[in-house]
This record gives structure tokens, C-alpha cells and sequence, in this order.
């Protein structure tokens, strides 16, 4: 659901408005578990298959209501501190993906199939009466007219004219890609070592250990402006850390519970710095051709979303084909290339922004910055001869808007 109504998410915020459509997002997302809670109680397969299908749709739908507006409002309301505060959401949503296992876990142990579900739809429900109260954010009509051009960008067509930002869109996806495997075939993965499902559930909590450091990722990104490499050292993790959970089918190591939890643990750090910085940068890649506005907000959103959605579809959808057709450490294979083949794209990266000339320069750094490129008008207006140079003529009328910014 979060692939197919990203693009149609700049046309529900701009009519509902941020602050309801998280609301909704949360409410369903609710509903959802415990409407799961209750199938328990339903005898008839095919009556169960087609609830389950309803219900996920519907937890898909206030997954997507939930995330973009959930961006966009950490975008909007720390506009210094984007990277800290977007980290700070990012462990949550990946604390959520490797200790829930481990709480569904215990839960499942103490009161059977129905409890899991019923504790956390309840939370939700709970939470969303208190964000009625809490979340305070500005008039909607405000947003709508920031949003009326949203339809446009969200095209597919919008995506060719920023190649720089499809590598971001990929260290994104890569990282879901990786939830989503972890999700559907880790668990069956571990079968082999005859775990209880609390031990499962606490080697999914390896997972989340080094989650916990990725606001400090945040706080580091906030300062330096080399993202991409921070980006190539966690994929760099990432790739050994699974490369070590198959292992690798061609490494002559036989499957060992301790070299899984450790990999495990390893790719758990590296998902942690490729998730926070590739969000990082493709949000500055995104405002540097869209700009610093609630309209760039919602297309740094939607993007990210977007990816998280294929992501996670591809990693669970392939990864089960492969543990289906072949065996757990073939399936690994999926990984491994996804993160080698993200390694080469940012190292491409890396080095074509080292050949920046200073035409290319001023398009990707500095395009974002209004305070300059308010300068450069007011030069414009006073002294028209400068334009005899073609080199600022042409970067000028790439960088200067017709409102001046």
C-alpha cells in the first residue's frame, strides 16, 4: 500500500491537512491488530484469508498516513536540527521493527495468539486520543496553498531531472530491503538452531541494539556536511555484517548459532548509519532542486516512503522466493548484492561530487542557499553587463527563481 499511494500523498495532505491525516494513520493503524486479535476466533480459512488481506490493507493505508506527515512535520518544525530530530524518528521506527518481535514474543507466551495483537492495537488507539491533544500545528489553508504543485513533482517523469537523488532513494530501499527480509525469513532462519520463540524474539532484539546510537548519527550528520560518507562506511558495515548471518554459501564455514547473532548484530550497526544518512542526503539533494519549503518537505517524504515501501516488498517478496527455491544462505545473496551494488553507487557519488566544476558546484551546493542567491538578483538588477560572462549567465538562471529566491 505505502508504493502505491506515495504518489497520491501530496493531494491527501494538501485536502486533510498534516495534523489529520497522522491522526487517521494512527487510529488505523490501531484498528488493524486488533482486528487481527479477533480473527483467532474465526474457523473458515477462506474467511480468515480475506479478513487478513482487509486488515493489512487497512494497517498499509495508516502506515502511509502516518509516515509522510510524520516527516514532513519534523521537516517543518526543526529546521535546524533536521538530521538530530529525523534520526531520533528513525531509531523509533526501527526499534519498533526489532523489538517488536521481542515483545510479541513474551506477550504470545503469556496470553496465546490474541494478546499481542490486542495490547499494541490498544496502545495505538490510546495514542492517537493523546497526539488530539498534543500536536498543535499551523492552519491547514496554509499548507494547502504550499502543496497546490505537489501533483506535479510526484510524477515519475519529476524523478529523471535529479539523478543524484535516485542513490539516496536506493541506500533507503536497501535498508527496508533488509527489514523486510529480516521479517519474513529470519525467523525461519533461525529454525536450524531449534531457538524458542523468546530467543528468537531476542536475536531480533540484536537487531535494534546498535539502533539505539543512530541519533548520534543524527547529531554528527547535523555537523558535517559528507554524508555520502557516512553512507559508504555503514553500507561497508552492513555488507559484512550479512555477509556473516548466512553466511555466504560460497564461504566453507558451516551455519554456527554465535557467527549469526554476531553478523546479525554487525548489520544491525551499519542498517542504523546507511538508514540516517541516506535519509539525510537525500533530503539535501532534494531541497538543493525543490528548495527549503513545505512543498520540499512533502517530496523528501514522499520519496522516502516510497522507497521504504519497495523496500520492504522486494526484501520479503525475493528473499522468500530464494529461502523457498534454494536455502537461507542463497537467499542472503539478495542482501549482499543490494549493498555491494550500493557501495559502487556511492563511491561514484563520492567522486563525481570531488570533480564538481564550479558551474555543478553552485547547482548542488548552493542552490539552497536563498541568502547567496538573493545576492546574486540584487547584483543582477544593479549591474546587467556581468552577464557577458556565459559561465554566471547560465548558473543564474538555473539558481535564481522568479520570486527572488
Amino acid at each position: 500500500m505505502l508504493v502505491i499511494l506515495c504518489p497520491f500523498m501530496g493531494i491527501f495532505v494538501a485536502r486533510i491537512g498534516t495534523r489529520s491525516m497522522f491522526l487517521i494513520g494512527v487510529t488505523l493503524n490501531g484498528l488493524g491488530p486488533l482486528g487481527f486479535g479477533l480473527l483467532y476466533y474465526v474457523n473458515s480459512t477462506a474467511a480468515f484469508t480475506a479478513l487478513a488481506l482487509i486488515l493489512r490493507t487497512i494497517e498499509g493505508i495508516g502506515s502511509c498516513f502516518i509516515q509522510i506527515p510524520g516527516f514532513m512535520i519534523v521537516n517543518e518544525n526543526f529546521p535546524g536540527r533536521t538530521s538530530t530530530v529525523s534520526s531520533l524518528l528513525l531509531t523509533a521506527i526501527m526499534l519498533g521493527f526489532c523489538f517488536g518481535p521481542t515483545v510479541a514474543a513474551i506477550l504470545y507466551d503469556v496470553g496465546g495468539f490474541t494478546l499481542p495483537f490486542l495490547v499494541i492495537g490498544l496502545i495505538q488507539i490510546v495514542s492517537a486520543a493523546l497526539i488530539n491533544f498534543i500536536l498543535v500545528l499551523p492552519d491547514s489553508n496554509e499548507e494547502t496553498q504550499a502543496l497546490m504543485g505537489l501533483e506535479a513533482l510526484t510524477k515519475f517523469n519529476s524523478f529523471f531531472k535529479f539523478p543524484f537523488i535516485y542513490i539516496f532513494m536506493f541506500g533507503v530501499m536497501s535498508v527496508n530491503m533488509g527489514n523486510g527480509f529480516c521479517e519474513a525469513i529470519l525467523e525461519p532462519g533461525l529454525q536450524v538452531f531449534h531457538l524458542s520463540s523468546l530467543q528468537i524474539g531476542l536475536t531480533f532484539g540484536l537487531l535494534g541494539v546498535f539502533q539505539l546510537l543512530i541519533p548520534l548519527w543524527g547529531i554528527i550528520l547535523d555537523r558535517i556536511k559528507r554524508g555520502e560518507v557516512m553512507a559508504l562506511v555503514g553500507c561497508f558495515i552492513a555488507f559484512l555484517g550479512v555477509s556473516m548471518f548466512g553466511p555466504l554459501p560460497f564461504i566453507p564455514v558451516h551455519r554456527a548459532y554465535p557467527i549469526t547473532a554476531i553478523g546479525i548484530a554487525i548489520f544491525g550497526l551499519g542498517k542504523g548509519i546507511t538508514a540516517a544518512s541516506s535519509y539525510v542526503m537525500l533530503k539535501r539533494e532534494v531541497e538543493a532542486n525543490v528548495g527549503d519549503t513545505l512543498l520540499g518537505s512533502s517530496f523528501v517524504a514522499t520519496c522516502q516512503v516510497g522507497a521504504t515501501g519497495i523496500g520492504g516488498v522486494i526484501g520479503a517478496a525475493v528473499g522468500g522466493i530464494l529461502y523457498g527455491a534454494y536455502s537461507f544462505r542463497m537467499a542472503t545473496l539478495l542482501l549482499v548484492s543490494t549493498f555491494l551494488i550500493l557501495f559502487i553507487l556511492l563511491l561514484i557519488f563520492i567522486c563525481q561530487q570531488s570533480k564538481l566544476t564550479p558551474k555543478s558546484l553552485r547547482f548542488s551546493r548552493f542552490r539552497n542557499n536563498h541568502s547567496i542567491i538573493k545576492t546574486l538578483a540584487e547584483i543582477k538588477e544593479r549591474t546587467p553587463l556581468m552577464f557577458s560572462n556565459p559561465l554566471s549567465q547560465s548558473s543564474l538562471k538555473y539558481s535564481i527563481r522568479p520570486d527572488g529566491r
